[in-house]
């Protein structure tokens, strides 16, 4: 597969599909931070190989697609062998984070009005600008661990990239949109990555 910048782009797209099942081309232009050209021409590239199918509405993995990233994540793991104690450590410590993300985003959508659980409303200023904190606060152990991650997986470096784009959208543009409704939100782009890892080490998500 072709490597045109610091990531090999194709992997990169072909993997989210992968973890996805199902995109779109507006999801996928998010997921390349936006560039609809660069979109176009890694999915052309990737339908010409027959590793994706594409119809009107979506765009999945195929058959041949889902063999040879599987095959690729495969061979990711294995030349970790000597080393996978220090990773599943950095894997434990991301599950932890993980927790605390989903802590932090339940906040975002309900909080207690007199004692009762209701939608946020996003009127109270106040308490979305303390959830907002918490996330920032969160979102700097996360991007550290994802640091240490990418150091032995090259790719989890993206998905820094990614939340620390997302964060900046929530604390300089739309919050609303950007904790978690967005297709590039924080929320968004944490759930790929968590799903990255835990297929890559056969682990289950804990709902």
């Amino acid at each position: 597969m072709s490597s045109t910048a610091s990531f090999d782009e194709d992997f990169l797209i072909l993997n989210y599909i992968y973890l996805v099942e199902y995109a779109t081309l507006e999801s996928v232009t998010h997921f390349m931070k936006g560039d609809s050209a660069k979109a176009h021409e890694i999915l052309k590239r990737l339908k010409d190989k027959g590793y994706v199918i594409t119809s009107d509405d979506y765009i999945r993995i195929s058959d041949e697609g889902k063999r040879v990233v599987e095959e690729l994540r495969r061979n990711m793991v294995k030349k970790l062998e000597d080393k996978m104690n220090a990773v599943l450590a950095t894997v434990k410590k991301l599950e932890e984070v993980n927790k605390e993300i989903k802590t932090v985003i339940t906040r975002w959508q309900i909080k207690m009005v007199r004692g009762m659980m209701v939608l946020n409303d996003h009127k109270d200023p106040e308490y979305d600008e303390r959830v907002i904190r918490s996330l920032c606060r969160t979102h700097n152990r996360a991007k550290k661990l994802l640091t240490d991650l990418s150091k032995y997986l090259p790719h989890f470096m993206y998905y820094v990239d990614l939340l620390n784009h997302a964060l900046s959208k929530v604390l300089n543009e739309n919050a609303y949109e950007y904790v978690d409704k967005h297709p590039a939100s924080y929320h968004n782009v944490w759930y790929v990555a968590h799903e990255d890892w835990l297929r890559l080490f056969g682990l289950k998500r804990v709902e």
